[in-house]
């Protein structure tokens, strides 16, 4: 069935786009790749983490600012703009904030006396900081009572919720379930599967996550709920879900790329929630890490997370020649997903030592530059080249640098554990040093913690450092068995 075509604007130009797309896709596909400005250089932006967890993308949209529209689907006649401070004199005025060299922190310390100037001053900033422009006859003042907190649609308490539908957690409430507990899963993503969605050198990958898919989606003691935030957790037992906003045409899509039949059945939620469990599983994955370096906000620098979104969810291709930047299996495994969707790779970029069994997979003609760092990247509304630097193995310093042309820069480090969860509920993460600097992330003291009220709390997957697919379903058994046990001992009391 072809995908019915809708009209939107973009700052007085009609466009056209496909139902189901996101904005910045829409965007994207018509030709617009710089979707905001930075708030201090007024630098362009572009899509970056692609799951709707920074500001990049961030537009206008029918008047409400602060829209992440690498999430937010487009509908016909959208209006839709940039958040960007533009006077007559703004060229002028970008030169030359551009121009001079501004301390970190400058507006703390500059123009503080007298009143009237420390005033005007920041007043200023503020309007040139370009984050929008909230409409006073749109704002609506709402209280509690006109948007209450409901549990009408969820039941009020679980034997255990888990947050997360990746291979872990997926494994996790299937377990769980088979023993006999209630279960409430839930993710943020239109599509259970995690980042396990797609192309992948095992194959092994796309038949598990299929069968666990099916199995936690038809499974009578698991509720599970897609397009669900978790927004919080309350000690000792409450966590706070809200709806990221529904659309059942993604579902029906996202069910055809994983070549699952999905059942037509609610899964997203419309108000605030609050569930209780006696368990909880964190299964939450894990953030890309863009390394340090000189002009590394430059649009067009990606992550292999949101790379694999922008392509597996969106058919959004950014770009037609990538380097490919990181180290250890994750690097290799970008660089075989970025040439089957036929992505030239200009170069692979090792940050370590090679691993020889997945560089042998590659084409022989694919240039390898080991014990390098990306030093530095070119480019003004997109990005057009990366300067490599090579570093001699004995000494780690800088030996030479090599340029090279490309519109990607992809990359592929240990990525860090999206933790806010977890540390609410208790866990405490400490800082894990790694040879590469660019694999240090931080790491959970312990994998399992029980509250003083019964409670007990598991980080599964990425979050606790499991990087292997075999390692992510295996640990999401075992939380599922200890589970059980907590649960059957309770009863017996």
């Amino acid at each position: 069935m072809k995908p019915r075509s809708v009209n939107f604007f973009f700052e007085n130009r009609r466009l056209s786009g496909q139902a189901g797309d996101s904005i910045a896709k829409a965007l994207f596909d018509a030709g617009v790749k710089t979707l905001s400005y930075s708030v201090k250089y007024k630098r362009p932006r572009s899509v970056h983490c692609a799951r709707g967890r920074c500001v990049m993308c961030h537009m206008e949209v029918d008047g409400v600012p602060g829209v992440p529209t690498c999430i937010t689907p487009v509908e016909d006649g959208m209006r839709v703009r940039r958040e960007d401070f533009r006077p007559f004199f703004a060229p002028l005025l970008i030169f030359a904030v551009r121009a001079i060299s501004f301390p970190a922190g400058f507006y703390y310390r500059m123009f503080t006396k007298p009143a009237f100037l420390r005033n005007l001053f920041l007043g200023s900033l503020r309007r040139m900081a370009g984050v929008g422009r909230l409409r006073v006859d749109r704002a609506v003042t709402t209280s509690a009572a006109d948007n209450p907190v409901s549990t009408t649609t969820l039941k009020p308490r679980y034997d255990m919720v888990v947050i997360g539908a990746g291979l872990a957690g997926m494994s996790a409430a299937y377990s769980a379930a088979r023993g006999g507990a209630s279960v409430l899963l839930v993710d943020e993503y239109h599509t259970p599967g995690g980042h396990s969605i797609g192309f992948h050198g095992e194959h092994e990958i796309a038949s598990i996550r299929d069968d666990l898919v099916a199995k936690t989606w038809g499974h009578s003691s698991i509720d599970f709920r897609t397009k669900t935030t978790a927004h919080a957790f309350y000690p000792p037992h409450t966590l706070l879900l809200g709806p990221v906003g529904p659309n059942d045409g993604e579902r029906r899509a996202a069910s055809q790329s994983l070549g699952t039949n999905l059942p037509r059945r609610p899964e997203s939620l419309s108000a605030m929630h609050r569930v209780e469990a006696a368990n909880f599983i964190f299964a939450t994955g894990a953030y890309d890490i863009i390394p340090l370096f000189d002009d590394n906000d430059t649009p067009g620098i990606l992550g292999e997370r949101a790379i694999r979104l922008l392509i597996e969810r969106d058919k959004l291709i950014p770009g037609s020649r990538a380097v490919a930047y990181g180290t250890g299996p994750a690097l290799y495994d970008l660089s075989r997903f970025l040439l089957h969707h036929n992505i030239a790779i200009a170069a692979v970029v090792d940050a370590g030592e090679p691993v020889a069994a997945d560089d042998r997979e590659l084409p022989n003609d694919i240039q390898r530059i080991y014990h390098s760092r990306v030093s530095r990247a070119a480019g003004r509304e997109w990005l057009s080249s990366v300067r490599v630097t090579h570093r001699d193995a004995a000494t780690g310093r800088g030996s030479r640098d090599t340029t090279i042309a490309c519109d990607l820069l992809c990359i592929a480090f240990e990525g860090q554990g999206a933790y806010e969860l977890a540390y609410q509920a208790g866990f405490k993460f400490e800082f894990s040093p790694h040879p590469i600097q660019e694999n240090n992330v931080m790491l959970p003291s312990t994998r399992t913690l029980h509250s003083e009220n019964g409670v007990s709390f598991f980080v599964v997957g990425e979050l606790a450092g499991q990087r292997s697919w075999r390692d992510k379903v295996t640990a999401g058994e075992e939380a599922a068995a200890k589970t059980l046990q907590r649960l059957q001992a309770s009863e017996k009391d």
